[in-house]
């Protein structure tokens, strides 16, 4: 959850993450996944099976 708008990551199936109302949903569900030293991670859609890419560096990049 989004502390700042309370919302959640939400990912369906041909569209970019968004946040929507929190709820029981299988599309936000997310796995947080690192390499054994720690120091790269990913975050996948348990539902899609995609993972978050950021484009960009920039604040307010898109993901």
């Amino acid at each position: 959850m989004n502390a700042n708008s309370g919302k959640c990551l939400t990912s369906r199936t041909g569209q970019n993450a968004r946040q929507f109302n929190c709820g029981v949903y299988g599309d936000q569900r997310w796995q947080h996944l690192s390499d054994a030293a720690g120091e790269q991670f990913q975050i996948r859609s348990k539902h899609t099976g995609l993972c978050l890419v950021a484009r960009g560096f920039a604040d307010n990049a898109p993901v």
